[in-house]
């Protein structure tokens, strides 16, 4: 019957538990990975970049449109036309030294419109480089959020294992505190055992706060409250991870495929342009240059311009487009020769922190198995409390580095998934 009533106790004490971690709130390291890139202030850059590239192409579209100007001119010169001979019985009047004019001029191009055509795909492929030029920053903000999340999950657990060796030290002194009642025991020992309670006292303390420091951080890149009562759940990931696709990959293909298009630009901005106009005004004088009246006048036709001085710097300019190719390509280089080392170096530590782990366990199936021994001993008189102590805390210590190295595995794990951009 008692071992039924146990039995209930446990389920039902388990139970209890199981609703209460149910009911907390939980997050997992990829959902706090989309937050923090959601709330990052430099995510606003994005719906910026996405508002005016409407805009530049809408101004780019107002090239199609005829261009029109107005000019006005007031002139006085020196010598105006005359003609060479006189007529008898006729008196031509000659111009006056004080001309004016005022006209409009509407032009539409022809050929500019392969032009505009250009600076439209260029307008949109660099704010494509722009966006993934974003992306790269935004990227960078990953490997902070993932050391904050990795840096709760290893302090929490610091914290369990100091309670847990809190309550040995107190199931220990417990015994001490019999043995010293039956006169078996010095005082002094006891003691020493409740100083070992208070240091361990003090390291939970510290252990709370540097949690709560991280809680706040990680809370200010997410834009979430977390406390004591938020559970960061443990990642679970493939040991492997194939091929690499990190966003600085895009951002050099992107680079790259540019420079074609400034140097189709290049070529097309020195071509001859062909454009229609129309001009019509009202000055002295008109067109006809005999007549010394105000009076409006019209002209249009058909313009061609070229304008050769372009062709001074086209060589030069043409190979500045193709060093800035090759600097793509260097820095492309740079990128993955960076990228490969520290894979290798990630690699590394990661088989490392596994070997540590299989060694953790072993040393600390011998630490448990000495402070299992050492109690005995004080049992019998034959050791002190300063002799447990030390094996607990040796025990303690193998346990947290079991930890620690399973962490520092798991966050190897996940930098490499960072690092490769899977």
């Amino acid at each position: 019957m008692n071992k039924r009533i146990s039995y209930l106790l446990f389920f039902g004490t388990f139970l209890f538990g199981s609703m209460q971690a149910a009911a907390l709130p939980s997050l997992g390291i990829d959902s706090c990975l989309a937050m923090a890139v959601k709330h990052f202030p430099l995510s606003r850059q994005q719906g910026i970049l996405s508002k005016a590239l409407p805009y530049s192409l809408d101004n780019l579209s107002k090239g199609y449109l005829p261009q029109v100007q107005v000019l006005g001119a007031a002139t006085w010169q020196s010598e105006v036309t005359r003609l060479p001979f006189t007529l008898p019985n006729m008196q031509v009047q000659g111009l006056s030294k004080d001309q004016y004019r005022l006209y409009a001029e509407l032009n539409q191009g022809l050929t500019d419109m392969v032009l505009i055509k250009d600076q439209k795909q260029q307008a949109k492929h660099l704010w494509e480089v722009e966006k993934q030029k974003n992306e790269v920053e935004l990227y960078a903000t990953r490997e902070r959020v993932a050391q904050l999340y990795f840096g709760i999950l290893l302090l929490q657990q610091q914290c369990v294992q100091q309670d847990l060796y809190k309550k040995d030290l107190s199931t220990q002194r417990e015994r001490l505190q019999v043995a010293y009642t039956q006169g078996t025991l010095l005082r002094s020992q006891v003691l020493q055992m409740d100083a070992e309670r208070i240091s361990c006292e003090e390291k939970i303390t510290e252990l709370q706060s540097a949690l709560q420091s991280y809680r706040v951080m990680l809370g200010a890149f997410i834009n979430q409250s977390l406390d004591e009562h938020t559970v960061l759940e443990w990642p679970v990931l493939p040991e492997t991870y194939t091929g690499n696709f990190r966003p600085e990959l895009k951002l050099f293909e992107l680079q790259s495929s540019l420079v074609p298009l400034q140097e189709q630009l290049l070529r097309n901005k020195n071509l001859p342009r062909l454009n229609l106009f129309a001009q019509g005004g009202y000055g002295r004088p008109a067109l006809n240059m005999l007549n010394n009246d105000f009076r409006s006048y019209f002209v249009g036709g058909l313009r061609l311009q070229w304008n050769l001085s372009g062709w001074y710097t086209y060589r030069r300019d043409w190979a500045l487009l193709e060093l800035n190719m090759e600097s793509v390509e260097v820095q492309k280089a740079v990128f993955l020769f960076n990228h490969r080392l520290k894979e290798s170096q990630l690699q590394a530590e990661r088989e490392k922190a596994k070997q540590l782990m299989q060694q953790d366990e072993e040393l600390l199936k011998v630490r448990t198995q000495i402070k299992e021994g050492v109690q005995q001993q004080v049992q019998l008189g034959t050791a002190t409390a300063s002799d447990l102590i030390l094996s607990m805390d040796a025990e303690d210590k193998a346990r947290t580095l079991l930890l620690l190295h399973k962490l520092q595995w798991l966050m190897n794990q996940y930098s490499l998934k960072i690092h490769t951009g899977n």
